[in-house]
């Protein structure tokens, strides 16, 4: 089991109220994040956790911050409104009656720590002693009414992964730290696909840039001297090689301006 700081640690406010849980309508748990700025230093969990719980009560008017557990990369599991007590982090009363609410204290491009992970199985595990019936692990945008990018493309590829499943015991999903090891690489080799192939259409956008430039210095020369485009057409064929074999561009671009410089004979 998962030792749990109290809700003293974090300095919370009193709940104004509370709901229990119904455990025969309880499906899962759903995995979330802040969403905040940038990652949080071991010593500003706390007051991360009484910010979001005076915007929960006094911005949305619920009775306590929203979700059960919240979990931060040092592996800590911290007291919210706890296991057993309805969320109001889901979306709707529905998703909350059927679904528990973990949070992962992660920003932006943030990657679950081994520690975090492990924690999060052992809490689930706890989750699932209280209700059987919890069988899925979902991110909050899977299960939410509206659109949200929660928890993150990093917790959401560690779910798919089934980084935080207790039951996920195959040779490949031994531990956390090869789970998100293998995470971090699959985007690494993304990333640098990603950057390899822009480089080369940069290179392409500027080869085709320098051709736009010739081809539109011919075409004012065309107009300058008045030529009729057809007569044009047909000097350059009569220019190219007879057996009928255009090797390139450059060829076609030399004949046009062997007509250019000998002009047009009407």
């Amino acid at each position: 089991m998962v030792d749990y700081l109290p809700r003293t640690a974090w300095g919370a406010r009193p709940a104004t109220g509370s709901t229990p849980l119904d455990a025969d309508q309880v499906e899962g748990v759903a995995i979330h994040w802040p969403g905040m700025a940038n990652p949080l230093g071991r010593d500003r969990i706390g007051d991360a956790l009484r910010g979001w719980q005076a915007d929960h009560m006094e911005n949305n008017g619920w009775s306590d911050i929203a979700y059960q557990v919240a979990v931060d990369q040092w592996g800590r599991a911290w007291t919210l409104r706890g296991l057993t007590t309805r969320s109001a982090a889901n979306g709707s009363l529905d998703v909350n009656q059927r679904f528990g609410a973990i949070l992962l204290v992660l920003a932006p491009g943030e990657e679950p720590s081994a520690a975090m992970t492990a924690t999060v199985r052992g809490v689930v595990t706890d989750f699932r002693r209280w209700f059987p019936g919890a069988n899925r692990i979902v991110p909050h945008s899977l299960i939410r009414p509206e659109p949200t990018d929660c928890p993150g493309d990093q917790a959401r590829a560690a779910l798919e992964l089934g980084a935080f499943d207790p039951y996920r015991e195959d040779d490949d999903m031994a531990n956390a730290a090869e789970v998100l090891a293998e995470v971090q690489a699959l985007r690494t080799e993304e990333r640098a696909r990603y950057i390899a192939e822009s480089d080369r259409w940069k290179v392409e956008a500027g080869r085709w840039q320098v051709e736009a430039e010739r081809w539109q210095q011919l075409t004012k020369q065309l107009l300058t001297i008045g030529l009729d485009p057809a007569e044009v057409a047909r000097l350059v064929v009569a220019e190219l090689p007879t057996d009928g074999q255009v090797g390139d561009q450059a060829m076609v671009e030399a004949a046009l301006r062997a007509v250019l410089l000998q002009g047009v004979e009407t």
